[in-house]
């Protein structure tokens, strides 16, 4: 299990104290990679997940995803790491956190259940949507028993690409998924849902993304000189809409900019604009959006690692005039 941090803006009052003078809030990403980490990262323990299709390509140490398949969790397995998420969740409070967000995304293990390309078991953790569905809803449960639904979140990504996730029916699907995110009872439902816009992708440009995510519209792949469907097709709206009626907040984030954040607040399309890569590399964002200074271009060489560690992290500068 591991665990990244973010600020967060008030979502509805709650936590009551917030641990920065400037009256914001940080929520520790609780993380479990399953099979897009390699042995070489576990201690030499084969990696774990829904089923035993491994990524193509090579691990970030450099050996073919191929060469160690992961194992397909057993039922006590899956148990076992529900409870660890709720003990990450206590660990992060007791640190000093206001909150936790349970990564549910970016093709890492809870989204490995999710995605059928990648979810291939026969038992009550596969198959239908609901049984996908089944891992992700327990761990929002056992987290919020362990410290209160209102200081979680999840974050979803339904028209991911990244390590090999690719769902027949991202919209349908998922908006199951957050119907049974918001019949949660209100004791365990989570505050808010963050997700990733369609456009966004870690290797394809925009237009790239939507054509691709068209193309394969009712899993039917489109030759590159055919006509491409309506990519206006995939929204995040429709998961929106659902989980507004529960009174759970919404957060979007992929691909925004000053020039396009703000109508997506006005046309009510969520309740919260994430922008990371532009907060890494502006520490002094929301003085900069507020006052149309320049911002500072990032790096994306350092987003995940660089030498020395300060690099990237913390050696952007504020705006000086």
């Amino acid at each position: 299990m591991s665990a990244r941090w973010s600020m967060l803006g008030s979502l509805h009052g709650k936590p009551e104290k917030a641990h920065d003078r400037n009256q914001g809030y940080i929520y520790c990403q609780l993380w479990h990679t399953g099979r897009a980490s390699p042995p070489s990262f576990r201690g030499g323990r084969q990696p774990r997940s829904a089923s035993t299709l491994p990524i193509t390509g090579n691990a970030l140490d450099g050996t073919k995803y191929s060469a160690n398949p992961p194992k397909e969790m057993s039922v006590a397995e899956i148990s076992e790491v529900t409870q660890n998420f709720a003990s990450a969740a206590c660990n992060a409070i007791e640190a000093g956190f206001d909150g936790v967000e349970i990564h549910g995304a970016n093709g890492y293990l809870l989204d490995q259940f999710l995605h059928d390309n990648v979810n291939r078991r026969t038992d009550s953790y596969g198959g239908s949507v609901e049984n996908r569905a089944r891992f992700p809803l327990d761990v929002i449960r056992a987290v919020s028993n362990a410290i209160g639904s209102d200081r979680v979140g999840i974050r979803l990504s339904p028209y991911n690409y990244f390590q090999d996730t690719l769902d027949s029916d991202p919209v349908a699907h998922w908006s199951s998924l957050c119907e049974k995110i918001a019949a949660l009872p209100e004791s365990l439902r989570p505050v808010y849902v963050h997700s990733v816009e369609p456009r966004f992708d870690e290797v394809l440009d925009e237009k790239s993304k939507l054509d691709a995510l068209a193309a394969h519209q009712d899993g039917i792949k489109v030759e590159a000189e055919a006509t491409i469907p309506n990519s206006s097709t995939y929204s995040l709206q429709p998961f929106r809409d659902i989980l507004q009626n529960a009174g759970i907040k919404f957060l979007a984030a992929g691909n925004f900019n000053r020039d396009n954040l703000v109508s997506k607040l006005e046309e009510d399309g969520a309740d919260v604009i994430v922008m990371g890569r532009h907060f890494i590399a502006n520490p002094d964002l929301p003085r900069r959006l507020a006052e149309g200074l320049p911002l500072n271009k990032y790096d994306r060489s350092t987003f995940y690692g660089a030498s020395p560690p300060e690099k990237g992290y913390t050696s952007y500068p504020t705006f000086k005039a």
